[in-house]
């Protein structure tokens, strides 16, 4: 699958998790998932919308998928809203040290 196919899918997972259809956000995240994406942004996207639907686990798994396929803008992370109920995480702190 091409990358437009990931971001397709992201972008109606974020739509549906701003709508507050948490079920067919998570559905849409399987997608891209499953249809293994290894692009660094589309993972980091997932991950911030799992953290908007306060999947606080989900989002700090899958913010190290991110790191693991090369997300390398941890400035960007430590100020996006999308991540904010991870700010007080010890486990997010770590990722935005390691990343500086």
């Amino acid at each position: 699958m091409g990358s437009g196919r990931y971001a397709r899918t992201n972008s109606s997972a974020g739509r549906y998790a701003e709508l507050g259809s948490r079920n067919e956000a998570i559905r849409e995240f399987e997608k891209v998932q499953i249809l293994g994406s290894t692009d660094p942004h589309t993972i980091y996207n997932v991950a911030c919308t799992y953290s908007h639907l306060q999947m606080k686990k989900e989002a700090l798994t899958t913010l190290k998928r991110a790191a693991e396929a090369g997300f390398s803008e941890w400035d960007l992370a430590a100020r996006d809203p999308d991540l904010a109920c991870l700010r007080e995480e010890p486990e997010f702190k770590r990722m935005l040290e390691r990343g500086k």
